[in-house]
């Protein structure tokens, strides 16, 4: 699936346009911090081709993404398909997931705009902490 541009106007189809990692001679990684109750944890995000690889702890998994109407997110981590709801509330995200419900606190998070929204289709989730 290809991501869509980052804004209008410009060359619609230059890489540097694109939110879906792309780099020169490499892909993009980013590390998103988010704090569950006392414990903090690191996801690293590696953007692949249709994707990306999510790495929490010594575990790393493909994943991929769409955001949907009404805050949801539908994600496919390492081939298991999930559905949750993800409201984002300044650096708070309150995801609802299977029943269940995690109060999570993003450190450093760009907000999530419309672009950035459409680029999830490449693919991504962030990974609930370890219950």
């Amino acid at each position: 699936m290809r991501a869509d541009a980052a804004e209008p106007g410009g060359d619609r189809h230059s890489p540097w346009r694109l939110l879906d990692g792309w780099r020169l001679n490499s892909r993009a990684e980013r590390r998103l911090v988010f704090r569950y109750g006392e414990a903090e944890r690191t996801v690293v995000v590696a953007y692949e081709d249709g994707g990306y690889q999510l790495t929490l702890d010594a575990t790393t998994v493909p994943a991929r993404g769409e955001l949907g109407p009404n805050s949801t997110l539908r994600v496919e981590l390492a081939g298991v398909r999930l559905d949750a709801s993800v409201v984002v509330a300044g650096e708070k995200r309150h995801v609802f997931l299977s029943g269940r419900s995690y109060q999570l606190r993003a450190r450093g998070s760009a907000p999530l705009t419309a672009a950035k929204g459409r680029a999830l289709k490449a693919g991504s989730s962030r990974r609930c902490p370890a219950r």
